[in-house]
C-alpha cells in the first residue's frame, strides 16, 4: 500500500517583506503674529516634534551668542518648558531682536533630524534717563548727582543696582529716590574740594519688569571745584563765605519780613540770571526785576541785588523771603559762585523743605537719607506698644 506523503513547502528569506523605515521627525514652531512679545511668559513660542521628539534647542542671538538658560544679571534669559515632542520657550528675551532657535531631535530608528528656525520680538517701552551734573561740568561741593528717567521706573531696585558712581578720591555716599522718576546720589557731607566723578547708567537692554527694558547708556565725568560756602546767620543778618576754610567776605543781608520767613536749612546755588525778573503771588502781587539773581530754592528764594534795602541790610528783615544783598556785594558773590556752591542759613523760624530745590536732599539727616534707597535695609518695626506693657508687667 502506498502512503500518500502530502510536502509543506518553505517561504524563503528572500520572500518576506522588509521592516518599513520609521518616518523622518519634521520641526515646526508656533507663530505669533506681528512679532514675539520679549517678555515670554503668557505667550511663549513652542516648537513640536512630528514622527518624533526633541533632544534639544538651541537658542543665538544676532550677535551669535548662546541664550542661557537661565536669567542674567540683565534680566533677560532662557526659560523651557520641556516635554518629548514639544518644547515652550519663555523667560525674557531682547526686545526688537532677531533669533534663530536650532531643534534636534530623533525618529523611532534613531536617525537624527535637525531645523532651525527665525523669529523676531517685537519692540518694547524703553526708560530713558537724563544726567546733571553734564560731562566736564565743574560744581561745588553741595551739588548731588540726579537722574530722570522719561516715566515712571518699574522696579527702583532693579535700576538703582544699575547706576554707578567712581570717585578720586573714594567718597561715601548713596542713591535716594525723590519720586517714582528721580532718583539723586549725594555724600554724607559735602564732597571734597577737586574730586573727580564718574557717573554712569548703565542699564540698556536690562529688562526691568512690567515690561519696560533699559534704553539709556550714559557716562558723565564732572569735577568738584574749590570749597566755597555761604552761611547766612539770621541773628547777625550778615553772610560769610568762605572758600577752602579761609574768610573771604562778610556780607550784611537782609532775610523774610513776617509772613515771608527765610527757610532755615541747607540750600545750593542751581541757577543764575541777571537780570532777573520776579513776580510775586496773586495774595502780595509784585513784578521788579534784579540783578545777580542766584536760584537756591524751587519756591522762589534767591540771592540777589537789593538796592532798596540798603539801609535794611544788616539790621531788619524786609523781604519776601530772598536773601538780599547790596548791588556791590551781590556782584561780588555773583562773579565766585558756581552751580552748587552752599548756603546754610540759621536761626530762622522756618525749616527748608527736602523736596525744595535741588540742595533740598541735604535737609535729611545721612540716616534719613541713606533710607530713601530702594537697596537700604528697612529698620525693624517698634514692637506694639500694648506688648511692650505687657513685657514690662510680666
Amino acid at each position: 500500500m502506498a502512503t500518500l506523503l502530502t510536502a509543506t513547502g518553505c517561504s524563503s528569506l528572500d520572500d518576506l517583506a522588509p521592516n518599513e523605515p520609521a518616518p523622518l521627525t519634521t520641526f515646526s514652531i508656533s507663530r505669533v503674529k506681528g512679532g514675539v512679545n520679549p517678555v515670554l511668559g503668557s505667550a511663549p513660542v513652542t516648537f513640536t516634534a512630528k514622527n518624533g521628539s526633541i533632544a534639544d534647542v538651541t537658542l543665538v542671538g544676532l550677535d551669535g551668542k548662546t541664550v542661557a538658560n537661565t536669567v542674567g544679571a540683565d534680566g533677560t534669559g532662557a526659560s523651557w518648558q520641556r516635554q518629548r515632542t514639544q518644547w515652550s520657550l519663555g523667560g525674557v528675551l531682547k526686545p526688537a531682536t532677531t533669533y534663530q532657535a536650532t531643534v534636534n531631535g530623533y525618529n523611532a530608528d534613531g536617525v537624527r533630524a535637525s531645523k532651525t528656525f527665525a523669529f523676531a520680538t517685537t519692540k518694547a517701552p524703553l526708560l530713558e534717563a537724563s544726567m546733571y551734573p553734564g560731562d566736564h561740568d565743574v560744581v561745588g561741593v553741595g551739588m548731588p548727582i540726579r537722574v530722570q528717567f522719561n516715566t515712571d521706573v518699574p522696579d527702583r531696585a532693579n535700576v538703582e543696582r544699575a547706576l554707578t558712581i567712581k570717585t578720586t578720591p573714594k567718597v561715601n555716599g548713596s542713591w535716594g529716590w525723590i519720586d517714582d522718576r528721580t532718583v539723586m546720589w549725594r555724600p554724607a557731607t559735602f564732597w571734597p574740594a577737586k574730586t573727580t566723578v564718574n557717573a554712569a547708567v548703565a542699564f540698556s537692554g536690562h529688562y526691568l519688569g512690567d515690561g519696560v527694558f533699559g534704553g539709556t547708556k550714559r557716562t558723565v565725568n564732572f569735577a568738584v571745584g574749590r570749597d566755597l560756602r555761604m552761611s547766612i546767620s539770621n541773628a547777625s543778618k550778615t553772610m560769610t563765605v568762605t572758600q577752602d576754610g579761609k574768610k573771604i567776605g562778610s556780607l550784611p543781608v537782609s532775610l523774610g519780613k513776617p509772613g515771608h520767613t527765610t527757610r532755615s536749612g541747607t540750600k545750593i546755588v542751581y541757577a543764575k540770571s541777571s537780570p532777573y525778573t520776579m513776580r510775586g503771588p496773586r495774595s502780595d502781587p509784585y513784578v521788579v526785576t534784579v540783578r545777580h539773581a542766584q536760584r537756591i530754592t524751587d519756591s522762589g528764594e534767591f540771592l540777589h541785588a537789593a538796592p532798596w534795602s540798603v539801609g535794611d541790610q544788616g539790621r531788619r528783615n524786609v523781604s519776601h523771603g530772598c536773601t538780599n544783598l547790596s548791588p556791590r556785594n551781590a556782584r561780588w558773590l555773583y562773579g565766585r559762585t558756581i552751580m552748587g556752591d552752599p548756603v546754610i542759613t540759621t536761626g530762622t523760624s522756618r525749616k527748608a523743605e527736602t523736596w525744595n530745590g535741588l540742595g533740598g536732599i541735604w535737609n535729611y539727616t545721612w540716616a534719613q537719607w541713606q533710607q530713601q534707597s530702594a537697596l537700604a535695609k528697612k529698620p525693624a518695626a517698634a514692637p506694639d506698644e500694648e506688648l511692650q506693657k505687657v513685657a514690662r508687667k510680666g
